[in-house]
């Protein structure tokens, strides 16, 4: 190992506590917001038929973890992220929850 690299560990442990104190923050600002708006979004979901309500739910958590992937990952450098788009690597739900999962952002699939 060279001495460089031994020097930047504590740097890249601070910027990663720093991140962590981030993200942190914007958690409990999201489920703050998110508490407002799931109550009035589930009485609506009860005025729905059982597979009108399976689709809206579904689609509701797919966007909850695509907000929370964005709120932990980097923002992208240009405009438009490809990461989430049609042809991206977190295009899916499947591919979304994985990997929330692996980042620890979820506790279980």
């Amino acid at each position: 190992m060279k001495a460089s690299e031994t020097n930047d560990e504590p740097q890249f442990r601070e910027k990663l506590a720093t991140r962590l104190q981030k993200l942190n923050e914007k958690m409990v600002e999201a489920k703050k917001e998110t508490f407002d708006r799931l109550l009035p979004f589930l009485v609506t979901l009860g005025t729905e038929g059982e597979r009108s309500a399976v689709v809206l739910g579904a689609e509701r958590v797919n966007v909850a973890i695509e907000a929370l992937l964005r709120a932990f990952l980097l923002p992208s450098s240009n405009k438009t992220d490809n990461l989430f788009s049609t042809d991206g690597a977190l295009a899916t739900f499947s591919r979304k929850s994985e990997m929330a999962y692996r980042l620890g952002l979820l506790n279980q699939l």
